[in-house]
């Protein structure tokens, strides 16, 4: 098979937010790319009609519009301060077409495989077509991959994950048991209250709980201040006000959480404490056994179930590539700053963020710091020697002195301060 030279080019691997922010820096930095998509149209994940959308009917922003929106391309001012998926896909779309980088995508075309070679990287499209490109920023996405947990045997009734779950009708009439109280899983337990015959929610651990709006005002709008208290006061103030605006989950018959305030994301949800307190949601422990469509629960608990929508997360995973080209640590790529490989100066993550805020402006800096560098590596100045040195030591700790707990989630779970001031040092060397 001919392998086609690209090495004057630079590929961008996906066009959803990621993809997107890299490729309008990359046009503003005048640097030569391509870009390709395996679906039909920009979005990524955002565009429900794609496969291996963890979408449905009822998704809505879980961070706020003006603490989401890039940078100088603001969402519209009639949108809802946490808009609909649809509005969101709309909302990229308009930032695709204003950059006018529709026109260097290739859509439909899927990578199937990604080597490294002396002079770039050899990447296989469709499983047939054959390209060397000079570098590759993977921004594909992480939320896509179901992550499946071993369950008892013996259920009878239906159960699936929650990346097929796409609209109400599913819960029609059903009893329903949501297992994992992350984002999704209160959202679609507040769902199955308002829709289904009988609302559950199976928690093996306890969460803090966040308000979506705090004196009027979106709750993230009040995350990202400039001043900054120390880890303990910071964590004593906001766990009695969430103990005030919220209350203590375990006065919502929830278990206590087992970490301390920052050690896992918050859960950021203004109906499911209304649901439990009226009894149209009711919370039980971790699963036990089945027997046929009966769910027994740890406490000893047991409860006729319907459908069982496993919201446990996903799996970090990039089938076309080999971990060995990653350096792939337990659950995860360890790349510097979640951007750079530690040696590889040609192969980049984009995207590859979990953060309690900070929104799409860092999709952008990112791909401002991915454009520099790489014209910086053309030049080999001091600029490219002292990040590369910085990314082979590759030792910067991105916690906050937050003790995250382990989960694959929060295996790239960053202090949004911390990653935000170490992207600034980078761009600032680059600059």
């Amino acid at each position: 098979m001919e392998v086609k030279n690209h090495l004057n080019e630079h590929l961008i691997i996906g066009a959803g937010v990621s993809g997107l922010a890299v490729a309008n820096e990359f046009r503003k930095l005048n640097i030569s790319y391509h870009q390709v998509e395996k679906e039909g149209a920009v979005g990524g994940l955002w565009n429900i009609n794609q496969e291996q959308t963890p979408l449905y009917d009822n998704t809505f922003l879980i961070s706020s519009r003006k603490m989401t929106q890039f940078e100088g391309f603001p969402m519209s001012e009639e949108y809802p301060d946490y808009p609909h998926h649809s509005q969101v896909l709309e909302y990229l779309q308009s930032y695709a077409k204003e950059n006018q980088l529709e026109k260097k995508i290739e859509f439909e075309t899927k990578v199937t495989h990604l080597e490294p070679k002396a002079e770039g990287w050899e990447v296989t499209l469709n499983n047939q077509d054959k390209r060397l490109y000079k570098s590759v920023i993977i921004a594909n996405g992480h939320l896509w991959d179901p992550l499946i947990p071993t369950m008892p045997e013996g259920f009878t009734g239906e159960m699936y994950h929650s990346i097929e779950y796409k609209s109400i009708d599913q819960l029609e009439n059903r009893r329903v048991l949501v297992v994992g109280a992350g984002n999704t899983g209160c959202d679609i337990a507040v769902d199955a209250a308002l829709h289904a015959k009988n609302s559950f929610i199976s928690m093996r651990r306890g969460y803090y709980f966040a308000p979506k709006y705090f004196m009027g005002k979106p709750i993230d709008e009040y995350a990202n201040g400039g001043f900054r208290l120390p880890l303990f006061l910071r964590r004593w103030i906001d766990t009695k006000m969430l103990n005030v605006f919220v209350g203590k989950p375990e006065h919502f018959g929830l278990p206590k959480p087992d970490h301390k305030l920052y050690e896992c994301a918050l859960v950021v949800n203004s109906q499911l404490h209304y649901f439990l307190g009226h009894g149209k949601i009711k919370a039980r422990s971790g699963i036990k056994a089945f027997d046929d469509k009966t769910v027994i629960f740890q406490d000893g608990q047991t409860e006729e179930i319907d459908t069982i929508i496993l919201c446990t997360g996903y799996k970090i995973s990039f089938p076309f590539i080999d971990e060995k080209y990653l350096n792939w640590k337990g659950d995860h790529p360890a790349f510097f700053l979640n951007l750079f490989h530690p040696e590889y100066d040609n192969l980049f993550m984009a995207g590859l963020i979990e953060a309690a805020a900070g929104g799409w402006p860092k999709r952008e800096l990112q791909g401002r710091i991915i454009g520099k560098f790489i014209k910086a590596q053309k030049q080999q100045d001091k600029k490219f020697q002292k990040i590369k040195q910085l990314k082979l030591k590759n030792d910067v700790d991105l916690s906050g002195g937050i003790n995250y707990i382990n989960t694959p989630r929060h295996a790239i779970y960053t202090d949004n301060h911390e990653l935000l001031k170490w992207m600034k040092k980078v761009d600032k060397i680059l600059s």
